[in-house]
């Protein structure tokens, strides 16, 4: 990540917390959103739709982002995508054993490669919403729309 990207996601998120980047009309992306709300009772997870203002503004900043497929995952130590993403969400909202088993279960190369089967499936597996992701009143500090 580049020394702007990094500064604005540092104004932006309280230290020690990191920022789900995820696609608001993904029924599967929403439903682990509302998952991960649930989880993170310390609420280090802060969470921005792809198309959402943040989002825009850190692809001007220059921050190079994979294919929309992949969630991506960003705090004040660096840039995560696909299955590395979710292991680094885990282990923020306090999941750090099942992420650990999940790396020790499954090595890198097949955890990519499962990601990325469900990623390029998800639409037709789970549905695609019309509507963007929409978070509850008390929920709505830990998003950037």
């Amino acid at each position: 990540m580049n020394a702007a990207g990094f500064s604005l996601i540092q104004q932006s998120i309280p230290s020690g917390s990191g920022l789900v980047v995820f696609d608001s009309n993904c029924i599967l992306c929403s439903k682990t959103v509302r998952f991960l709300l649930k989880t993170d009772r310390k609420k280090k997870l802060y969470f921005t739709g792809s198309n959402s203002t943040l989002f825009s503004k850190l692809k001007q900043q220059g921050i190079a982002f994979p294919q929309p497929e992949s969630v991506v995952f960003i705090d004040h130590t660096g840039l995560y995508t696909e299955a590395e993403a979710i292991l680094e969400i885990l282990k923020k909202c306090g999941m750090a054993i099942p992420a650990r088993l999940i790396s020790y279960l499954l090595p890198e190369p097949i955890r990519k490669r499962l990601y990325r089967i469900v990623a390029r499936n998800r639409y037709r597996w789970f549905g695609r919403s019309q509507h963007c992701f929409i978070p509850a009143p008390d929920e709505r500090s830990r998003f950037f729309l």
